[in-house]
């Protein structure tokens, strides 16, 4: 007989007897592993006299709650013999019976099935007394065969809802709340109640079109929890820099002939467990498809040769991925978040609630998840190899070792035919590894595990010392002393902003406004994403796709309201121009909506102006050449009348000058008659990346509006005052724009009759 035919014997052999001496044994081989005794007399022990039944049995449960275990009824006599009493036991007490006393092997071995019976004598009498309706307990047995649950989730009994619960939930529903909800409202009245990371961009989650980047992460048990949710500017390789940095500081086409035929080509290749087989697979995708090679073409130069390494078995499997190739969760974490936000349309703060609320649930989920892994044993891993592990790794990892257990007669101890995936990719017992254990007659050792499949609580292992600011204070301290006065005034203000929160310069990203034509009635609340390049063109290939083909349409070109009031030079770089309301008030309503205060913010804009002309008083005198020019400007300021007098409407260029330094924005003013760009005065230009451009145009030589330009366009020359009165330290603003002024001035010509400079003389023009 051949070696393997003798191992493979020897294998089945083993399978047959265990589970013989398993169904004998009446399954008392399923209690976890032998752990010490905990004894919980003292916690039930108790001389109180009960006001009843009911009494003794919720003041039983709640003692257990707040211990780790679950009390239930295992007898109850009403006493008709003798006094009436009812006996309770922990619910993981006696142990598992067949039905009919007749064990079915096929349906003890189904996937998913088992028990949490383990023996448990704990159990506590409680006797009703001869006078009237009082009750008293006595401790039989106070020991428990197990330890304590860390958390009470994922218990059948645990979970039943109480009478005021059950209230809750009759209301609610006749209210048509959604369920999610309803169990949310249902936890918050309970009082009782690692190693992989995912991330993916999602959009339509808010009103200001800021992508959403999720991360996800996946628990011993596969269940997806989030891990961080960021809005993000832009999908950019900074701003992802960024989000992963504070993380980091936080935790520590051609139409293919056969679409199925291909798609199972590409398949095998994908998971070509050897770099041999790999290559193989690969020419035979490319002589089966000679005849498409701009598909061929497609997925090898775009695809395998640049990226192979990340996603083919080949490479894939001598990563240690724990299962996680692709974004798949990070996909359904959107559409459940989704799913939870129910409009696109919402601000941050009620995104907030949302979001926490669906990550409680998560929690919550992942708990109970946790805790069935522990107390609950599947008849299918009742072998003694899986002594060790049960109840001390998840289940998920189980049926990973379990698939490798079936398949040892098949492995023997060759390496080569094993793979290793198991171990080197899940960090779990591979079958040849299976195949040395069973050979020895050991058991699976827990060390063997990986840690990620050993984690079944929420507990943080990394014991944190206490957090203290006073390194960060003394280095505050150093740097505000070596600073020049310009830098304490801007460092000054932002531990303000620190300090008291309500003084802080931030607010929300700025609204899309469509300014043309007629409000629409109806808001689009959909968060289903646009389809992506790849769909459309499917789409328009393929007659039975459910996508409608999209055919290619030249935009027209876009007529607004005051695109003549501009330079002729640049209005194809206008997007858009906003009107605000004509009452005086009319440059200062532009600038409040552009920086996301919205158009009745213009009282704000002038306090703030006032503010930045006293607390920099002599700067200005300098800049506006007297101090009745000064005045002047805190007079025009001064306004809260619902209309303003033309003497208290926006002039500019002084405005700008303030505008610009009191917000630290760019500010852009564009007319047919002057155009300039004004910079702040006083702070650190940060990276251009995190400039804010905004740009207001004066019209008909008596009104403001609010102007939108594309990111690329042409900006005016910068006002000279800026040259002559920055601080040093407020130098770098203007590198970023130097290409797009030269590029302004270009366009323009020299025979332009636009001003670039502060001071013109309206007759000349």
């Amino acid at each position: 007989m051949a070696a393997s035919d003798r191992l493979s014997a020897l294998l089945l052999r083993r399978l047959s007897i265990e589970k013989e001496d398993n169904i004998q044994r009446n399954f008392d081989n399923n209690a976890a592993p032998l752990q010490q005794l905990v004894d919980c007399s003292d916690v039930f022990s108790s001389n109180e006299i009960f006001c009843g039944r009911e009494a003794l049995i919720e003041w039983a449960r709640n003692v257990g709650k707040k211990n780790g275990f679950v009390i239930v009824i295992k007898r109850s006599d009403k006493g008709n013999s003798r006094k009436a009493r009812v006996t309770l036991a922990c619910e993981r007490g006696g142990t598992y019976r067949h039905a009919k006393n007749k064990p079915n092997v096929e349906a003890l071995n189904r996937k998913g099935t088992g028990t949490k019976k383990c023996d448990c004598p704990f159990k506590i009498i409680g006797v009703k007394l001869s006078s009237n309706d009082d009750w008293s307990v006595r401790v039989v047995c106070g020991f428990h065969n197990h330890q304590a649950a860390k958390q009470l989730e994922g218990h059948s009994y645990a979970g039943r809802l109480l009478d005021g619960e059950k209230t809750i939930l009759s209301d609610m529903t006749k209210n048509l709340v959604k369920p999610r909800n309803i169990l949310l409202s249902i936890k918050n009245h309970d009082e009782y109640n690692d190693d992989v990371l995912i991330m993916d961009c999602t959009y339509k989650t808010n009103r200001y079109r800021l992508p959403l980047l999720e991360i996800v992460g996946v628990t011993s048990t596969n269940l997806t929890f989030s891990v961080a949710f960021v809005y993000l500017e832009a999908e950019r390789v900074d701003n992802y820099t960024w989000a992963m940095e504070k993380l980091q500081s936080l935790m520590f086409a051609d139409r293919l002939p056969n679409w199925e035929a291909f798609m199972s080509a590409w398949s095998v290749l994908v998971f070509s467990s050897k770099e041999d087989e790999y290559e193989r697979n690969l020419r035979s995708l490319t002589t089966d498809y000679y005849t498409y090679p701009g598909a061929v073409k497609y997925v090898t130069e775009s695809w395998l040769t640049p990226y192979k390494e990340r996603f083919v078995a080949a490479w894939t499997d001598k990563v240690m991925h724990l299962g996680n190739v692709t974004t798949n969760r990070a996909e359904s974490a959107h559409a459940k978040l989704k799913r939870h936000l129910g409009s696109s349309q919402g601000d941050f703060e009620s995104s907030w609630n949302v979001i926490n609320a669906l990550i409680e649930l998560q929690h919550t989920e992942i708990k109970a998840s946790f805790e069935r892994s522990i107390s609950i044993v599947e008849h299918q891993f009742n072998y003694a190899m899986f002594k060790e592990l049960r109840g001390m790794v998840s289940r998920a990892s189980l049926n990973m070792i379990l698939m490798e257990f079936k398949r040892a007669t098949q492995v023997e101890i060759d390496k080569g035919i094993c793979g290793c995936v198991n171990r080197t990719s899940y960090g779990l017992p591979c079958a040849h590894e299976l195949v040395e254990l069973i050979k020895e007659g050991r058991t699976i050792p827990l060390d063997s595990v990986h840690s990620h499949w050993r984690k079944l609580d929420t507990t943080n292992d990394n014991v944190l010392s206490e957090l203290t600011i006073t390194t960060e204070i003394e280095s505050i301290l150093r740097q505000f002393a070596d600073c020049d006065e310009a830098g304490k005034i801007a460092l000054k203000r932002k531990l303000r902003e620190l300090a008291c929160l309500a003084t802080t310069s931030m607010f929300p990203p700025l609204e899309k406004v469509k300014g043309k034509g007629r409000p629409s009635l109806k808001i689009n609340l959909s968060t289903k994403r646009a389809p992506s390049l790849f769909e459309i063109v499917e789409s328009a290939h393929d007659s039975t796709s459910p996508h409608t083909a999209c055919s290619v349409k030249v935009p027209k070109e876009k007529k607004l309201k005051y695109i003549k009031c501009f330079p002729h030079q640049i209005r194809k770089h206008i997007v858009n121009i906003v009107d605000v309301k004509a009452d005086g008030h009319c440059g200062y309503r532009s600038i409040a909506a552009l920086l996301g205060m919205g158009e009745d913010g213009w009282g704000n804009i002038r306090q703030d102006l006032v503010h930045e002309l006293h607390t920099f008083h002599d700067e200005y005198v300098q800049l506006f050449g007297s101090i009745d020019r000064v005045a002047e400007l805190v007079y025009s300021l001064s306004c809260i009348d619902s209309f303003a007098p033309y003497d208290r409407w926006m002039t500019l260029p002084d405005m700008g000058h303030l505008i610009a330094s009191r917000y630290n924005v760019v500010l852009v003013h564009l007319s047919i008659r002057q155009c300039l760009t004004y910079l702040p005065l006083r702070s650190v230009s940060p990276a251009p990346l995190h400039h804010k451009l905004i740009a207001i145009g004066f019209v008909e030589d008596c009104h403001f509006v609010q102007v939108f330009m594309d990111s690329t366009s042409p900006v005016p020359p910068i006002a000279c005052n800026w040259r002559n009165y920055r601080y040093q330290c407020a130098r770098g603003w203007e590198i970023p724009y130097v290409p797009r002024i030269e590029a302004f001035r270009s366009s323009l010509g020299t025979n332009s009759n636009v001003a670039t400079q502060e001071t013109i003389h309206l007759d000349e023009t």
